[in-house]
């Protein structure tokens, strides 16, 4: 008989679940910002598409006139907030974003956990800081309902289900056809991971026989998810669109302008929790020390690294992309962590008080986390 989890794993588990319900509660109770002007921009849209039955293909909400070509590359994000609304108004939006933020945060879980096949050890100390780092660099941006949460979401749903392979990776393409139509300019990050896990199935296939019920499904999966990006409304229209230059548009969104690598060591924090910064230099010089100990026992695995030097160009190119650099380099982090858990090793003593320790700090910051969303969402319930 194949022994249980132990008590200490239960706990483990617990607590990143802990984090995941308290995560959600927190949106629960924050409100929708006013002051965000693109979310009744995407209201409109949605509006115009119920109202015609297909997206605009035309700029017909700009003082341009006449008329220009419009790929609206995320019509179905604005066609859901533009229904949930109509039905519930604001507080239907509220609990969009909350049940986003919430499948977000338990994806985060899985996707953060023991790599190996068989390893039936639950969420250990490294998995659950590696988890936390990620609902807190997503944090600030889910204060906004727009449809890049969906795109933080399908990445790592996407990595996790080409990482673990078997019949869930049938539901890659389902995922991918999802996320090209919510929020289509995101495109390229989808092709990264498809490719990325395709170059490690050829890698390792070089040592084994092709084996047709293991292999031909999971091939079929990366192809038909490498396929959705044309299953949208616009064809082939769409392909160009994430690299239109941005340049004027860096005068008044400073996310657009391309990152300093001074910034880099601007560390600090607010209400205890890391700034995006400190958390992005810290996720890179932990991905670099994998990547360097991975080489060192050459046990590196292709698609993590090509992940994460993915979410590296992705960076360099704006201070926009920090949290698709953060969950890109997850797989290479949590490859490495659950190789050599923090709290996997050594006297009994000692770990345990390192694990005490380390939940109470954890509690410390999420708790400081709640208190800055609820701050910054802060107004008359659900409307600020």
């Amino acid at each position: 008989m194949t022994p249980g989890p132990s008590r200490s794993e239960v706990g483990w588990a617990a607590a990143c679940w802990a984090a995941v319900a308290w995560y959600a509660a927190v949106f629960a109770q924050s409100t929708i910002w006013a002051g965000d002007t693109d979310l009744w921009y995407h209201l409109s849209g949605g509006l115009f598409t119920g109202t015609h039955g297909a997206p605009p293909d035309h700029t017909y909400f700009s003082f341009i006139d006449p008329p220009r070509p419009w790929v609206d590359y995320y019509w179905l994000f604005q066609w859901l907030v533009y229904r949930v609304h109509e039905a519930w108004g604001y507080p239907g939006l509220v609990a969009l974003r909350t049940a986003l933020v919430g499948a977000f945060a338990a994806v985060a879980v899985m996707a953060c956990a023991p790599a190996e096949p068989g390893d039936r050890r639950a969420v250990r100390l490294s998995q659950l800081v590696l988890v936390s780092g990620v609902l807190l660099a997503a944090a600030g941006r889910y204060q906004l309902l727009r449809p890049h949460g969906f795109s933080y979401l399908a990445i790592l749903v996407l990595c996790w289900l080409l990482r673990v392979r078997g019949a869930r990776a049938l539901i890659a393409p389902l995922v991918a056809l999802a996320w090209v139509n919510l929020h289509g300019i995101y495109y390229p990050v989808l092709l990264l991971i498809c490719l990325s896990y395709l170059a490690q199935y050829l890698w390792e296939r070089r040592q084994r026989p092709f084996e047709p019920r293991r292999d031909a499904p999971y091939l079929a999966a990366i192809g038909l998810s490498l396929a959705a990006v044309l299953a949208t409304p616009h064809g082939a229209s769409l392909a160009p669109v994430p690299f239109v230059s941005t340049g004027f548009a860096v005068d008044y969104i400073s996310e657009l302008r391309r990152l300093d690598p001074a910034e880099f060591l601007s560390l600090g924090v607010h209400w205890l929790v890391p700034t995006r910064h400190t958390l992005m230099a810290a996720v890179g010089a932990l991905a670099l020390g994998a990547l360097g100990r991975g080489m060192w026992r050459r046990d590196l695995a292709v698609a993590p690294v090509l992940l994460f030097f993915g979410g590296l160009a992705l960076l360099a190119r704006s201070g926009r992309f920090g949290v698709e650099f953060v969950l890109l380099s997850v797989p290479l982090l949590a490859a490495a962590l659950s190789k050599g858990s923090l709290c996997g090793h050594g006297a009994e003593g000692p770990r345990r008080a390192l694990a005490v320790a380390a939940l109470a700090g954890l509690t410390l910051v999420h708790a400081s986390a709640g208190r800055a969303v609820l701050d910054a969402g802060s107004g008359r319930f659900p409307l600020s």
